[in-house]
């Protein structure tokens, strides 16, 4: 007569059962917004107030997540300053399409290499780290069991691909049900010599009845104008920035971002969407252009 299993053993049966209809399940009915006011965690390295996210924080983001979560609605565009949550907002949808309602997902920026990196490991994997939903089904990019990379996040029912508009072999070669163009006012106007990057991506939707396409920019300022007026520094409570140099109206040239004091950088980065629309330098050409270029002087930005 066989021995009956011992307490272990059904303890580990019972879980692994338990693990495998987590994934039958019916996903929750609700949308953007209430996923992310119910899940969502904001990272100590990316927010100033990390915690819960609250929707009442940005209520002009609402109406814009909950179009991600309307059948009748395919593309959103969003056009709006700096510094005014955009980013939360596509990680938001990007979360809650992992989440709720899985596919294939592509996010694309400018370029590959420093755009796409910088983003995949400063925004969505400590999103990913810091919101338990995503984190129970998103491996970890360390992890012996996980063919997770970088550039590459898969979770069950879709791969979330992070690439640069200069990439056509991934532009051109990834079905997606999902496409979010980061930045799209700096995207090349062709990726390589394949073309249009938005039109490649556009036909990886092609086969999915409920795609979904959100386009956001931060639009920059063209024209011609004149060096204004020059401040060895400018800031606000939590930061500041050195040697900045008026162009017109609240945009300038100017160094990267020290604290409040001035004393210690908080962000060198270079090429990577920070200000509102500024032009964003080493100290050092900051400087240079302080000292040197004398007021009146014209600016042409094309």
């Amino acid at each position: 007569m066989k021995n009956l299993a011992s307490d272990s053993e059904i303890t580990k049966l019972n879980k692994a059962v338990k693990k495998a209809a987590a994934y039958f399940k019916p996903p929750e009915q609700m949308t953007v917004t209430e996923w992310a006011d119910k899940y969502r965690w904001l990272s100590a390295e990316n927010s100033a107030e990390p915690g819960r996210w609250k929707t009442n924080r940005t209520p002009y983001l609402k109406e814009i997540m909950d179009a991600f979560t309307d059948p009748k609605i395919h593309r959103i565009a969003v056009a709006a300053s700096s510094q005014v949550g955009k980013t939360e907002m596509e990680l938001n949808m990007m979360g809650y399409a992992i989440d709720m309602d899985p596919g294939p997902m592509m996010f694309v920026v400018p370029n590959t290499k420093p755009i796409a990196e910088d983003f995949s490991k400063r925004r969505i994997a400590p999103m990913i780290r810091d919101t338990k939903s995503l984190r129970d089904k998103v491996a970890d990019v360390k992890s012996r069991e996980s063919n997770n990379t970088i550039f590459n996040k898969s979770y069950p029912g879709g791969m979330l691909t992070i690439t640069g508009a200069n990439s056509p072999s991934n532009l051109a070669s990834i079905p997606c049900r999902y496409v979010f163009g980061d930045e799209r006012d700096r995207w090349p106007k062709s990726a390589g010599t394949e073309g249009d990057p938005w039109r490649l991506v556009e036909a990886r939707t092609n086969t999915f009845y409920n795609y979904k396409m959100i386009e956001v920019s931060t639009p920059t300022i063209k024209g011609v104008f004149s060096v204004g007026t020059k401040y060895p520094a400018i800031g606000g409570d939590t930061s500041s920035v050195k040697y900045a140099t008026n162009i017109v109206d609240d945009y300038y040239y100017h160094s990267i971002i020290y604290d409040a004091q001035g004393l210690t950088i908080k962000d060198d980065r270079l090429g990577v969407e920070i200000s509102h629309g500024c032009i964003r330098l080493a100290t050092s050409s900051a400087k240079w252009i302080y000292d040197n270029i004398p007021e009146r002087t014209p600016i042409i930005i094309n």
